[in-house]
């Protein structure tokens, strides 16, 4: 007699067989019974359930791959948490590349005597302290940071404080995910950053921030300075300002900015009060002050490119050619320097020159609009209309308000109506006007409307085959 299959004699006697939860797979065989060849896997899925389709699956990650690899400022861990401290001899960790010594600490009569030195009686009018505090920023310091805490201490709960700042709008450039908010305009004095710093509205940049820091440090008792970064901690170069505190024989980078207390910039200088005023003056809209900043700071390269740029708008050459000089010694190259080597190129209308220059430029720092502004108006001039629009859709890009944005929304309106026009070759790459408002740049840009409407497509496909399969499934499982 032909024996019967176990699961038709179930089936007949309306009983449901079950694999017990503690029993092995090649157990469930039972003496003189039939199963099929698959008994392990039906057992397996009556155990488990039915088995998922493994492409589906693949495909949901698949169509999540751009959500999923922009993580949110929570998610971002930026390197050197404790990567900026040194072992106890006061000196900057070796790790890192520090371009001079520890400065010297100036007292407010000693900072006097040393600008009496460098400056004349008529150039002093003009010099503003940028870390001076005022008895309020003093009792508001004081009441923020326990006084019960060690230097170390005092500083790390300062940077935790000025990091909860989160200024609107999107900043010029950052790091690959998120980076320091940087704006349009002269620099704030500590004591004008604390006048606004209640109101959201206002914008700040780093050096505000770091200028603010080092005051409210030395308010504390911290040993505290401005740092000019170089290179930041994703080994990027950048025009950004942080600062450096000295406490307990360890040597910390703090950078409100990055909101990182410890901070792993790779290339900076550690600024004296000196150069930490000539940065500062280095940012006012006047020629004579930038004069004077160059002779403060003579060799930061920020400054002598802020210099350069005063000239280039006044239009004196043999100054620009001699500025220029110097930022080529200083660091032949730099985005900025060779910038201002493509500038001096547009004026004596080497333009395939300089359109070469910018593009290095725009190589060694892609972020700052204004070089791609310069190249569409270099491009415009040679008639290339189409790599010009391509520019100036790049510089709007990163830019919500401003000279710089007015300028590339006019030339992208005339290009596109085809009224072909010659550009100011003597535009400067940064504005007097009002500080941005809005979202974040798109370093990190979000899809294009094409790329959304395919990962919408896919997802439904997705989950229209899951809901099959698991209809299927079930319905194998009723029968």
């Amino acid at each position: 007699m032909p024996r019967e299959p176990l699961h038709g004699v179930l089936r007949r006697g309306r009983v449901t067989a079950r694999a017990a939860r503690d029993v092995p797979f090649h157990l469930i065989r039972g003496a003189g019974c039939y199963q099929p060849r698959d008994s392990r896997g039906l057992a397996g899925r009556r155990r488990f359930g039915a088995k998922r389709k493994l492409f589906p699956a693949l495909l949901v990650l698949f169509c999540l791959r751009p959500l999923l690899a922009q993580p949110g400022p929570s998610a971002e861990t930026l390197p050197g948490r404790t990567a900026g401290r040194s072992p106890g001899n006061g000196e900057l960790p070796s790790g890192l590349l520090v371009t001079n010594e520890v400065p010297r600490a100036f007292t407010t009569q000693s900072l006097r005597e040393a600008l009496l030195r460098l400056l004349t009686a008529q150039e002093m009018s003009k010099v503003v302290d940028p870390l001076a505090s005022t008895p309020e920023m003093q009792r508001w310091a004081s009441n923020a940071v326990p006084a019960t805490a060690n230097d170390l201490q005092k500083a790390e709960r300062l940077c935790e404080l000025l990091s909860t700042r989160k200024p609107p709008g999107p900043p010029i450039y950052g790091p690959p995910i998120y980076g320091p908010p940087i704006y349009e305009g002269a620099y704030r004095t500590a004591s004008a950053t604390f006048s606004v710093w209640g109101d959201p509205g206002q914008g700040l940049n780093c050096t505000d921030l770091a200028y603010f820091y080092v005051s409210l440090a030395r308010v504390l008792g911290v040993r505290a300075f401005c740092v000019n970064v170089e290179k930041d901690c994703y080994g990027t170069a950048r025009r950004h300002t942080c600062a450096a505190v000295f406490a307990a024989g360890q040597a910390v980078l703090a950078d409100p900015a990055y909101r990182t207390f410890g901070i792993a910039h790779q290339k900076f200088v550690v600024l004296d009060d000196l150069q930490a005023t000539g940065l500062f003056l280095s940012g006012v809209e006047d020629l004579e002050t930038c004069q004077i900043a160059a002779k403060l700071a003579p060799n930061l390269l920020i400054v002598q490119s802020a210099l350069f740029r005063k000239i280039d708008q006044a239009g004196r050459r043999a100054e620009a050619d001699q500025c220029l000089a110097v930022m080529e010694k200083l660091n032949p190259d730099a985005s900025i320097t060779v910038y201002a080597a493509a500038r001096l190129a547009v004026w004596s209308g080497r333009l395939d020159q300089a359109a070469a220059l910018v593009r290095k430029a725009i190589q060694a720092e892609p972020e700052w609009p204004g070089y791609r502004t310069t190249l569409g108006d270099i491009y415009n001039s040679m008639g290339n209309v189409k790599e010009a629009l391509q520019c100036y859709q790049a510089a709007a890009s990163y830019r919500r308000e401003g000279e710089m944005r007015e300028h590339c929304d006019e030339m992208i309106a005339r290009i596109r109506s085809n009224l072909v026009v010659q550009a100011d070759s003597q535009f400067a790459p940064l504005s007097k006007g009002t500080l941005p408002k809005g979202q974040r740049p798109d370093v990190n840009r979000a899809p294009e409307l094409g790329w959304r409407v395919l990962v919408v497509l896919l997802l439904a496909l997705t989950f229209g085959v899951l809901a099959a399969s698991v209809a299927h499934g079930r319905r194998q499982r009723r029968s």
